[in-house]
């Protein structure tokens, strides 16, 4: 089945955004009287049509994207991605060769390691089956027996950390202004700079007088740094990475800050910042340090954290 009968999305072409309620209208009209036991429907992934027929593609990840968004419209019982590795594992296996695959992942913590920089998933491949409750395992397609991961938004894994990613290379902006003190306003002017720019800013760290925020490499810094420039200060670090420790119970674990800054030795972390959700805890380091870095914090996180 073409899946553009189906993926009905807008006329944004390379980075269309998909309509879940005209996909799961079509979905059922469409595939649904089709399926039963013992019968299946193929189709394709990446790409969708407009109302107008007008074919479209996804994006990055967007074959399984596809999946899941079939899958939803289809109150599907699983969503099963088929891929070049046991499910997910607890770190990047060409930086560190002894990663292990993780059994179950919480949707947070799934979302969190795509994010930034997980190579399995896309964070947007997993948001429709989020949406509607919807497991999804990442499979070895040469090990069809093999391990695997389940991601759930049931799945609790309680551990302080349960696993490493890494992004790069991102830029560092540091904006100082002596009006931030006890100013208000001056963060909104700041991020409807970054706004105005269509930029997306990861990471954000605060002090009395500046503010620290890592963008990707790529996005118009000369721009950028003109408009921040007209009313405070800006500092640029090009070439750094983040890397991000995920896990359920990093904040309610007593020490674990602690034992990976003093895992990394000699290694500086030029930033520092816990997300919001509490589940992620990521730390800026030099691009040529960042392979290094995630070998000696897998070690803390295999070889100990609670």
């Amino acid at each position: 089945m073409d899946a553009r009968t189906v993926l009905r999305t807008d006329a944004v072409f390379g980075e269309a955004a998909p309509q879940p309620a005209a996909i799961r209208a079509l979905a059922a009209q469409h595939i649904g009287p089709l399926l039963g036991p013992g019968r299946a429907v193929v189709t394709q992934g990446y790409i969708g049509a407009t109302e107008d027929g007008l074919t479209t593609t996804l994006g990055r990840g967007g074959s399984d994207y596809s999946a899941a968004l079939f899958g939803a419209a289809l109150g599907a019982a699983e969503v099963q991605i088929w891929t070049d590795v046991e499910g997910v594992l607890t770190c990047d296996p060409r930086i560190v060769p002894e990663a292990l695959p993780i059994p179950e992942l919480s949707f947070a913590e799934a979302a969190e390691l795509a994010a930034f920089g997980a190579k399995v998933l896309h964070p947007a491949t997993i948001q429709p089956a989020v949406e509607a409750r919807i497991p999804v395992t990442v499979r070895h397609t040469q090990k069809p027996q093999g391990r695997f991961t389940t991601i759930s938004a049931e799945v609790r894994s309680g551990r302080s950390i349960t696993a490493l990613a890494s992004r790069g290379p991102v830029t560092v902006l540091t904006v100082s202004s002596s009006r931030m003190l006890a100013q208000s306003g001056f963060l909104a002017r700041l991020f409807e700079v970054f706004g105005r720019r269509g930029v997306s800013v990861d990471l954000v760290a605060t002090a009395e007088v500046s503010v620290s925020l890592t963008v990707e490499a790529d996005v118009p810094l000369k721009a950028l740094l003109e408009d921040l420039s007209a009313f405070a200060k800006v500092e640029m670090h090009e070439g750094r990475a983040i890397i991000a420790a995920v896990g359920e119970r990093l904040k309610s674990t007593p020490g674990l800050g602690a034992q990976l800054l003093s895992s990394l030795g000699d290694i500086n972390v030029e930033m520092i910042s816990m997300g919001a959700n509490e589940i992620n805890l990521s730390l800026v380091v030099r691009q040529e340090q960042a392979a290094e870095a995630l070998r000696r914090l897998h070690r803390v996180l295999v070889g100990g954290a609670p």
